[in-house]
């Protein structure tokens, strides 16, 4: 199996499972298809597939640091009704190591994420080895990537989650040191504008 899945801590999987479960019980879904369970409409959804997901800050992007300044956040599960992926829901993990629940989505990145875990498993570079899938974001350029970490030793990979701003092409495979690279040019570019308008604004 080419792409494998790193198994989450229990208590993660409890986190999300009680918050759920909150949020059914006080009807608190904001979202179209989840917003269907609080009314009756549809079944309350279950956890899917975690990934374990890691944030790259600004900073260490303009100061040209590499993966090993990803932090590890939390986990992002697919949430399914039957055996449709309906949403997305996070754990965040708080300073002392405890697992929470944070929140649940229906936004672009829950289709998105599936596309580009299709498109990464039909990847003939992909497929020839065996490589362990994290959920990367920078949040702070509207990046989200998924991190192919090569468990043989080999070079990494990523593919682009959708949406994903140019000169990112979502869903194509490239060389995770390649998607660094241009986080890094696009953190100065930013960094670089924001001191400009802080020079205009003072």
């Amino acid at each position: 199996m080419p792409i494998v899945y790193q198994k989450e801590p229990a208590e993660a999987a409890e986190a999300m499972k009680e918050g759920l479960n909150n949020m059914t019980s006080m009807r608190a879904f904001s979202t179209p298809r989840l917003r269907r369970v609080s009314t009756g409409e549809a079944e309350a959804p279950v956890l899917g597939q975690a990934l374990p997901v890691y944030n790259l800050g600004l900073s260490d992007l303009a100061e040209e640091k590499n993966a090993s300044a990803a932090i590890h956040t939390g986990w992002r599960y697919a949430l399914k009704q039957g055996d449709e992926i309906v949403a997305h829901g996070e754990t965040i993990i708080d300073p002392a190591g405890k697992h929470h629940f944070a929140a649940t989505n229906e936004g672009p990145l829950v289709e998105g994420t599936t596309k580009a875990i299709e498109a990464a498993e039909a990847q003939n570079e992909i497929r020839r080895g065996e490589f362990e899938v994290r959920f990367l974001q920078v949040p702070a350029l509207y990046v989200a990537a998924l991190w192919l970490v090569n468990k043989s030793g080999g070079p990494d990979y990523a593919v682009p989650v959708e949406p994903a701003p140019a000169p990112l092409v979502p869903n194509k495979l490239l060389p995770f040191n390649d998607l660094l690279t241009l986080l890094q040019e696009k953190a100065k570019s930013h960094s670089a504008a924001q001191r400009d308008e802080d020079k205009v604004g003072g």
